[in-house]
């Protein structure tokens, strides 16, 4: 499948114009300690281009963008410092980095499409499957933000929201009969092996390609006209998970398209659907798992069907078989033996630790909590990693496939690969470039390519697919820092009260629609996944970025033009309190854009709003609670409504969950069960005594007033810490997080740290400058940072 477009920037540095030269203005490159590391003159014929330039190398760069006036500067040949309207005197902010190029292939093609930073497409590979893109290269110069696959076609979605396809046309390369459908709206597509489904902004999905395999959706087209979150595929079908939690399919009956027999158990409470080749496993908020599809390719699991009756976390596949991690970090498989559904060869390794799977077409990947890596399946597709079992015993925190081959990245930056030769199990010809500074890697069918931290890329494995990047290896020699993340974009608040942006255009990073108002008096920013929104000391908001994520508030610009003292976000609405103790929301109405049910109770004595990723809890002066958004990601506390009446006093929320501390010190939490909305075992030690909760992405950590640590939640997130549970049992005073680790500052300034190993949750490099003198810990999404007295 694709990946999603993202954005890399490194730290900025300032350019300053010094005041008082007239004749021969300078810029000076100061680094982050005030040390001054070039100064560059700059007359008013100065090219910006070459001052860039100059400003990369001092940084130790390849590229660094010029931002004045809360805008990029055009670095295009010939502009220069007087056609920008540079005065002397002025600052100008040098960002070192720019958004990557993003690689994308299909599970089931011979094609790779790069995303170049300007938006424009380039592709390689076998020409049967999509590299060719001549007939429609014209749409594909910019604009482009994501790119998905079938066998033998791409898709790509533009900034609008229009898709362009090219391809095959009977593997979705042609979609003529719902083109006007596609000129506005989609946030995203899903290919299988011949046919698309477009997933569009008002939750409506559009399909086209073979009929065969999922383009023909007429049967079920009422229940795809709206509300529909996320698409999954097998070969040959499609399953649709809608809001409420309910799950609609179609396509080829024998490969999932009919649920029928699981309809029921289907009907509510799912939150995410996994495909093999013939056969759909859908996980429950729950904690357990149904099947439907073909029997062999895992649509039966009554063989381990009491194991996944809870407690579930994710599910892998391969073309015929589901590997499902739980809580406890076990892992339960089901499925065609010969392609990983028969696990006991490994058994024992896998009874605990596990924190991701990843499949092949044949064989499982397991990456432990300690780095390590335990395979089984077919030998000849990644189940045997005899031969490079020394490089996989730590460190690993990656696992990337191709239909029989693995790809592994580990934490010093080399790359370790195992499983078929041809389709990228051996690396031998670049085995010396991929010694170190690997960042990323991404598989298509028969090949891999690696992204390098120079922004370089290496491809190997089958050449017709991608393995030889050939014409377009100049256009990958550079820039690429980061392969599959979301969109994204950053926004600075300077000193002066004024805003720099960059990024995405589409997620915020094009702020010069609003320059104007954001040239003074700004105090704060805050973001969805795709817009920000900024508070003024005047108490007025401004909001840019994608208009359905709440880039555009014209609908309640009246309530926001005054008295905003604080704005809160989920992904993709925000949520604005006021002076008064009134609420204002907009943006996407099922991610908490729409507080319609509850405006009553949020029109006065808000003191307090959390968020999660798709809904909003107040709480009023009185410490009641309300929420709203998405009843599966805490939208919905009926189920503890009576414990939210009064006396709360604080709030926390991970992805899917909320908690609340009471002022008698015991906690409350709801949501989804796998995030923390059920604080379980860890119940009997928060019924008092609490005074501070701290959330990851899946899980809550919460500090006792004697210094002991409880937590709950996903264990790969955080929501175990038995390993170091002695050393939490007293004396610590704060609790920091990443997305999915903790780090805890104990009363004798050290640090113990638990959680997933690749986002801070193993200290172990750093251990002995963390055992004294820590006053303070702060987590960005993946990583740590102690400051030390």
């Amino acid at each position: 499948f694709g990946t999603s477009p993202s954005l890399a920037v490194l730290p900025t540095q300032h350019l300053a114009l010094p005041r008082g030269v007239s004749t021969m203005p300078m810029i000076r490159i100061i680094g982050l300690t005030g040390r001054e590391l070039l100064v560059v003159d700059a007359p008013p014929a100065t090219r910006l281009d070459r001052v860039a330039r100059q400003a990369a190398d001092a940084l130790g760069v390849p590229r660094s963008i010029l931002v004045a006036h809360s805008a990029v500067l055009d670095l295009v040949a010939g502009t220069t410092v007087a056609a920008a309207n540079l005065a002397d005197g002025e600052t100008i902010t040098a960002i070192a980095g720019q958004r990557p190029l993003t690689i994308f292939a299909s599970r089931f093609g011979k094609a790779f499409a790069a995303l170049k930073p300007d938006g424009s497409v380039v592709t390689w590979g076998d020409r049967h499957s999509g590299s060719d893109n001549n007939s429609v290269r014209a749409s594909l110069a910019g604009d482009v933000v994501q790119v998905v696959g079938t066998s033998r076609a791409f898709a790509a979605i533009k900034a609008g929201g229009s898709v362009v396809v090219w391809g095959s046309e009977l593997d979705g390369g042609n979609c003529v009969a719902v083109r006007a459908l596609l000129t506005e709206g989609v946030v995203q597509v899903i290919g299988n092996s011949s046919a698309f489904a477009a997933v569009k902004a008002d939750g409506s999905v559009v399909t086209w390609g073979n009929a065969q395999c999922g383009a023909d959706c007429d049967a079920v087209h009422a229940t795809l006209a709206e509300g529909v979150v996320q698409v999954a595929s097998t070969g040959k079908a499609f399953a649709a998970v809608k809001a409420d939690g309910s799950v609609v399919t179609w396509g080829d009956d024998g490969c999932g398209g009919d649920c029928g027999y699981v309809a029921a158990m289907l009907a509510q409470g799912v939150i995410k659907v996994v495909g093999t080749k013939r056969a759909f496993a859908a996980l429950k908020m729950d904690g357990s798992v149904v099947t439907w599809g073909d029997a062999r390719g895992g649509g039966d699991c009554d063989s381990v069907r009491g194991s996944l009756a809870g407690g579930v976390v994710q599910v892998a596949s391969t073309a015929a078989a589901f590997a499902a991690v739980k809580k406890n970090g076990s892992v339960v498989t089901w499925g065609d033996a010969d392609c990983g559904g028969d696990c006991s060869s490994a058994g024992q390794w896998l009874k605990e630790g596990v924190a991701q799977v990843a499949g092949t077409g044949s064989a499982f990947a397991a990456v432990k909590a300690d780095g390590s890596v335990v395979a089984w399946g077919a030998a000849v597709g990644g189940g045997n990693c005899h031969s490079v079992h020394a490089q996989l015993t730590k460190g690993v925190v990656q696992v990337a496939s191709t239909y029989w081959a693995f790809a592994a990245v580990k934490a010093d930056g080399s790359a370790v690969t195992w499983g078929d030769a041809r389709h990228g199990g051996d690396c031998g010809p670049v085995a010396e470039s991929l010694a170190q500074d690997v960042v990323t890697v991404v598989g298509s069918t028969k090949a891999f390519t690696a992204v390098k931290a120079d922004g370089s890329v290496v491809t190997w494995g089958d050449a017709e697919c991608g393995g030889d990047c050939g014409p377009a290896r100049a256009l990958l020699a550079e820039g690429v820092v980061q392969v599959a993340s979301t969109s994204s974009a950053f926004a600075a608040v300077k000193v002066d009260g004024s805003v720099v942006t960059w990024g995405d255009a589409d997620c915020g990073g094009d702020s010069r629609a609003v320059h104007s108002m954001l040239s003074e008096g700004v105090v704060r920013v805050a973001g969805t996944g795709t817009a920000f929104a900024a508070i003024k000391a005047d108490g007025s908001v401004v909001t840019w970025g994608d208009s359905g994520h709440g880039g555009d508030c014209g609908s309640v610009a009246a309530l926001l033009a005054h008295g905003i003292v604080k704005v809160f976000g989920t992904k993709r609405a925000f949520a604005a309190l006021k002076m008064d103790g009134s609420v204002v929301t907009w943006g996407a109405a099922q991610w908490g854009g729409d507080c319609g049910l509850v405006r009553g109770s949020l029109a006065e004595n808000v003191v307090q709003v959390a968020s999660t990723d798709a809904a909003f809890a107040a709480v009023k002066v009185h410490g009641s609670v309300v929420t709203w958004g998405c009843p599966y990601s805490g939208g919905d506390g009926r189920r503890v409504r009576p414990s939210l009446t009064r006396d709360v006093v604080q709030m926390a929320g991970t992805s899917r969950a909320f908690a609340a501390i009471k002022a008698d010190g015991c906690v409350v939490a709801w949501g989804s069960c796998l995030e923390g909305g059920d604080c379980g075992a860890a119940c009997a030690h928060l019924t008092g005594g609490v005074t501070k909760v701290r959330a990851t992405h899946g899980a809550f950590a919460a500090i006792k007033v004697d210094g002991r640590v409880v937590t709950w939640g996903d264990c790969q997130s955080g929501g175990s810490c038995n390993a170091k549970c002695t050393r939490l049992a007293e004396g610590v005073f704060e609790v920091a997080s990443t997305s999915r680790a903790f780090a805890a500052i104990k009363a004798n300034g050290s640090v113990v740290t638990w959680g997933h190993p690749g986002y801070g949750g193993d200290c172990g490099p750093v251990a002995a400058a963390l055992a004294q003198g820590v006053v303070q810990a702060v987590g960005t999404e993946g990583a740590f940072a102690a400051l030390k007295m």
